[in-house]
């Protein structure tokens, strides 16, 4: 069996200045998690493939010569979206979805040797077709966020310090029940040559639960 759908793409950049880009992008498409519906074999393989459509804007700009940032505002409706069930490894239906939030990164330049870099993330959805104290998204988070220090040196040595936090999310649609907040936090160092590697990792260094 197979299925095809049209799905057309838009992007429009505008240089405003040396160092302000200007972007929007539109397109349609198919909801990213349907896949796994597919692959899983589930009843909802044998649906017609639900449609996604969204669009974001925003720009890349230079605050100066070592940091580059970008934020953009985006929107995106589609019209399935697919949970998991544990219980017995199927893939739920749970109808359209209506989703937009904010994202924001930037990359500091400290020396030839050193950076950091952060992105925090902030999205808010909600169930179409459910009542408004049932419309919540499981696990769909509103908070999202990864930053770091990167080093690496001539000498071949390369070390890192970044963490991952995920803010709490419902756990189920009316949200009487929400998986708590996490923050994630590890370090590498590495030494590399052509022919081999060898390093150290320390994961979850705070021992978060």
């Amino acid at each position: 069996k197979s299925v095809n759908r049209f799905s057309p793409k838009l992007n429009i950049y505008f240089d405003a200045s040396n160092n302000v880009t200007l972007y929007a992008k539109a397109g349609q498409g198919f909801h990213s998690n349907f896949i796994q519906a597919v692959m899983s074999k589930d009843s909802a393989a044998n649906q017609a493939i639900p449609k996604s459509t969204g669009f974001d804007v925003g720009s890349n700009f230079k605050v100066n010569k070592k940091i580059l940032c970008n934020i953009a505002l985006w929107w995106t409706q589609s019209e399935a979206e697919y949970k998991f069930v544990s219980d017995d490894g199927s893939f739920e239906n749970i109808g359209g979805t209506r989703k937009y939030g904010v994202d924001f990164s930037a990359k500091l330049q400290f020396t030839g040797y050193l950076w950091a870099d952060v992105n925090v993330n902030y999205a808010n959805g909600n169930l179409m077709d459910a009542p408004n104290e049932e419309n919540l998204i499981p696990l769909h988070p509103r908070w999202n966020s990864t930053a770091g220090f990167t080093l690496k040196l001539p000498n071949s040595i390369t070390g890192s310090l970044r963490y991952r936090y995920m803010g709490k999310r419902p756990a189920v649609e009316d949200g009487s029940v929400y998986s708590e907040s996490y923050f994630i936090a590890d370090a590498v160092i590495r030494y590399t040559k052509p022919k081999y590697e060898f390093g150290f990792s320390a994961e979850n260094i705070f021992n978060t639960q």
